[in-house]
């Protein structure tokens, strides 16, 4: 695979990468995930919300922002999407 197929296999993921990510925008890259799994054979992209394995977005909340980032594997491919609500600590 050439470093170009690469890019843009990534590229369709990377536009998601960030610390204050909302759910609408974490539900849109859990669908391009999805669709990727289901319609390319270049990688598989496992997907974990919260530290458990997730294949949908029925534990996102609206009300929330998220913090994703991806893990790489050897051939600096994505291949997996890590979801981490953001949570709030009050000020007492």
């Amino acid at each position: 695979m050439t470093a170009q197929e690469k890019s843009i296999f990534n590229s369709k993921f990377n536009i998601y990468i960030g610390r204050d990510v909302s759910a609408s925008n974490v539900k849109r890259l859990i669908s391009v995930i999805r669709h990727s799994n289901e319609n390319t054979a270049i990688r598989i992209v496992d997907l974990t919300i919260n530290g458990e394995v997730a294949t949908d977005a029925s534990k996102i909340n609206d009300s929330s922002t998220y913090t994703v980032s991806f893990e790489y594997d050897d051939n600096n491919l994505i291949c997996k999407a890590i979801v981490v609500e953001n949570t709030e600590q009050a000020d007492d």
